[in-house]
């Protein structure tokens, strides 16, 4: 499910300009277990920024799209911090900034395996 379909069955859609689409920003699976998580990303313009964030709000790790995606594409993002550490389980954010707005979604990081 992406954000966009999250935003318009909570009436927030009712709020946001006819003109753009919400981009598609989706982790699949979520809950998630293992090194790393694939995130479906598009429509997305270029310099969007992805980071991932704790619970406390420090931020863990973050990838820069320096070039637009216009159909839908899957990267992995790797679910460790700053300094290569694998995270434990537990709650996170996932945070799309794309120019003037900024999108985010939970995931939820299961045992490892």
């Amino acid at each position: 499910m992406s954000i966009g379909t999250v935003w318009a069955n909570i009436g927030l859609a009712d709020h946001l300009p006819d003109d753009r689409p919400l981009p598609s920003f989706v982790t699949l699976p979520n809950p998630t277990r293992g090194n790393s998580v694939p995130v479906r990303l598009g429509p997305i313009p270029a310099n969007a920024h992805l980071s991932l964030w704790d619970a406390t709000g420090r931020l863990l790790n973050s990838v820069t799209l320096s070039q637009p995606i216009r159909a839908n594409t899957t990267i992995t993002l790797p679910l460790t911090d700053t300094k290569g550490r694998y995270l434990p389980a537990g709650i996170y954010l996932l945070r799309l900034a794309t120019g003037k707005r900024t999108y985010t979604t939970k995931l939820v990081l299961a045992t490892r395996r």
